[in-house]
């Protein structure tokens, strides 16, 4: 187990798996995570599933975060959509994955390089 306390106090207890093991069929967050020195790990990769067995069976990045040293998937059983929803945008916030630049929040500001800044 690995306990997650979110930025607003929220602590979440996280089943710790090898990118191998097998999968149940049930629905909840998962990370995919490289271990640190310290013992703790980093985020590479926050998202949600229905089913972890049937999302991971061909996980569009599961490749990409092997070849950035994924050596643990962090997993949550979480029933509720709306409550995966919630915690997914939660822990993206939180932990800042490189892999999830989709879900990023917008800057609050951007330089153009063509006005020379």
């Amino acid at each position: 187990m690995f306990q997650h306390t979110t930025k607003t106090g929220v602590p979440f207890n996280f089943h710790v798996n090898a990118p191998n093991d097998s999968w149940y069929d049930k629905p909840g967050i998962y990370v995919f995570c490289v271990k640190n020195i310290w013992g703790g790990f980093g985020a590479l990769y926050v998202g949600q599933a229905k089913s972890f067995r049937d999302r991971f069976a061909s996980h569009e990045k599961w490749n990409d975060a092997i070849s950035n040293g994924m050596s643990h998937v962090l997993g949550i059983e979480i029933p509720q959509q709306q409550e995966r929803d919630r915690l997914e945008q939660i822990l993206i916030e939180d932990l800042t994955p490189p892999m999830n630049t989709h879900h990023m929040p917008a800057p609050l500001f951007a330089f153009s390089a063509s006005r020379g800044w």
